[in-house]
């Protein structure tokens, strides 16, 4: 038996897999499995120990919102004719954006974790259960003083409610986001997507990667490194422009005459 398994029949699995057109993922799953008898046949003595190793999986692309569709998405409804619906959406949309929060932390806000005067909110149901404090753009506080004042000032009123004050339900946003991208023309749906666009361009624009860790609320850096290498190809713009080498190094073409 300890002929039959080694890491170089592994390796030969992982190839007839990719053959196959396995993904990555796909292949983990597969070897997750296979380690795990196997692992089990070296406590026991059968096998010589060998480790086998996971694939990296293949990072892919995250979509965001073009400027074009961001566009539509953030021009406000008239509040004297559109419904309470609408006008919450937009709102939505606009938090989101500025955010980037997940789509549980935000059907979890109440008004009393707003300090619209200080400019910052609480969040407190967070994915890694660690409450924290962001702040809240200068843009945004204005929309949501307006929002304010059509909503019950109780503090422990959810700030994104449905039309009959109570909170959002995990279907709810996940159906009224993607109705009102439709109605305003824009294919992509996801609420996710705002917290990939909002990453994407916070690195774009020259933000610290520290500070959008922190606002995200990723418990290391990893997931932000992974957003710097998805977007690698859109920091080049400007690249010339920004670069420190370039204000001491001159750029202009000059012959060196070799003796």
């Amino acid at each position: 038996m300890g002929k039959l398994y080694s890491s170089e029949v592994i390796t030969e699995y992982i190839l007839f897999l990719k053959e196959g057109d396995c993904r990555n993922t796909s292949i983990n799953t597969y070897l997750k499995a296979v380690r795990a008898f196997l692992y089990h046949c070296m406590d026991l003595g059968y096998l010589k120990s060998f480790k086998i190793k996971m694939l990296r999986k293949t990072e892919k692309i995250k979509m965001t919102y073009t400027d074009d569709e961001l566009r539509r998405l953030l021009k406000k409804p008239n509040i004297k004719s559109c419904g309470f619906a609408e006008y919450r959406n937009w709102v939505l949309t606009n938090w989101l954006l500025a955010t980037g929060n997940r789509s549980r932390t935000v059907r979890n806000i109440k008004i009393g974790d707003l300090d619209l005067n200080d400019g910052y909110v609480v969040l407190r149901e967070v994915k890694n259960k660690k409450q924290r404090i962001i702040p809240i753009a200068k843009s945004l506080i204005v929309i949501l003083q307006e929002y304010l004042t059509f909503l019950n000032q109780d503090k422990d009123q959810y700030l994104f409610c449905s039309i009959y004050g109570e909170k959002l339900t995990a279907e709810g946003i996940s159906s009224a986001i993607p109705s009102y991208n439709q109605k305003r023309g824009v294919d992509k749906t996801s609420i996710h997507l705002y917290r990939h666009t909002f990453a994407k361009r916070w690195i774009k624009n020259g933000g610290d990667i520290f500070r959008l860790q922190k606002i995200l609320g990723h418990s290391n850096m990893e997931m932000v490194r992974k957003y710097v290498n998805m977007y690698g190809e859109d920091l080049k713009e400007n690249f010339e422009e920004f670069n420190p080498i370039n204000q001491f190094v001159n750029t202009r073409k000059e012959h060196i005459k070799l003796k």
